[in-house]
């Protein structure tokens, strides 16, 4: 299928920064949209930052939205939000990470990561919505029962109707139950949406194992699974 790497010029998000990426698929096409590296968010002392992701999948049609993570510098403040809009017979799959990094190692810690997920159908009713709030002093408090030792975070949806939920989360967690370095969750979504993925790595490097086996295994799984529901 065609790949699209999305690049910025600017070298990351910046202070009142207002993006936005609209992503439209027609009948039985096929996409994968990804970034050329992580995406770093800078200081930001008065305002915050917003980027916004907007995805129509139409009929048969096949969606992977793979950014590389956020790298949250000291005192970055995000509001990040991506909205579907999916037919039944459509996959989408998307997964947002972040990290974060301070190049100076004085204490500072990032503001906030404030990011919000929306799939609807076509007819506009709300099949999933996930919303979170994390902030720099939650993160680096490394408490257990939240963070704990862990310095890198991940969610991985896939948005596929036409599919068994169950099947594919027994499938999804045979295949990550042995990674080291990472803590994983799978379940099955509301509305019979599909799969999601909560991941948390002990590092980048750890994270980014994980989340290239999860699309791995969701790859092999919905290949499988749509090729026998093309022959029925």
């Amino acid at each position: 299928m065609a790949t699209l790497c999305l690049q910025s010029t600017s070298g990351g998000i910046f202070e009142s920064d207002r993006t936005s990426v609209s992503i439209v698929l027609e009948e039985n096409s096929q996409a994968r949209v990804t970034t050329a590296a992580a995406t770093v968010v800078h200081r930001m002392e008065k305002d915050i930052a917003q980027q916004k992701v907007f995805i129509e999948a139409g009929p048969g049609s096949f969606c992977e939205y793979a950014p590389g993570p956020l790298i949250m510098f000291p005192m970055a403040n995000l509001i990040s939000s991506l909205e579907l809009k999916v037919d039944p017979s459509a996959t989408v799959i998307f997964c947002d990470s972040f990290i974060a990094h301070n190049p100076n190692h004085n204490g500072e810690k990032f503001t906030s990561l404030r990011t919000d997920v929306c799939v609807r159908n076509l007819q506009g009713e709300v099949l999933v919505r996930d919303r979170a709030l994390v902030t720099g002093e939650t993160y680096e408090s490394k408490t257990l029962g939240i963070t704990g030792k862990y310095k890198a975070q991940a969610t991985l949806m896939v948005i596929a109707q036409q599919v068994s939920a169950d099947a594919l989360v027994t499938h999804l967690r045979a295949g990550l139950v042995a990674m080291e370095g990472l803590y994983v969750g799978v379940s099955t979504l509301p509305s019979n949406a599909g799969v999601w993925i909560r991941m948390l790595g002990e590092d980048g490097a750890c994270l980014k194992q994980g989340l290239d086996l999860a699309w791995i295994l969701v790859r092999e799984f919905m290949v499988d699974a749509l090729q026998l529901a093309a022959l029925d």
